[in-house]
């Protein structure tokens, strides 16, 4: 039996949660990185834009989520590829 969205989502107490959606991993501040290259050809930069556009015009939380490295890089995961390329380049 499919399921509905309008069934799960309420937008008062819904939130769109975006993790590591920005120019510096997948926007245009990134040129060498595939899956940045892949995210872009998909139009997902664009899409996501649409979906956090709809999602705060009816009242639903958007919430960007994202990462920093420390100057010295102390506690910095490199065991995903995405997180080693930023370290690298320090993004």
């Amino acid at each position: 039996m499919p399921v509905h969205l309008r069934e799960l989502i309420d937008p008062p107490v819904t939130a769109l949660l975006a993790m590591e959606v920005k120019r510096g991993s997948m926007g245009d501040l990134v040129a060498d990185y595939p899956l940045a290259n892949a995210a872009r050809a998909m139009g997902l930069p664009e899409n996501l834009g649409r979906l956090f556009a709809t999602g705060r015009a009816v009242g639903t939380r958007v919430v960007h989520c994202i990462s920093a490295f420390r100057p010295d890089l102390a506690g910095t995961a490199r065991n995903a590829p995405l997180l080693a390329w930023g370290a690298r380049r320090n993004v």
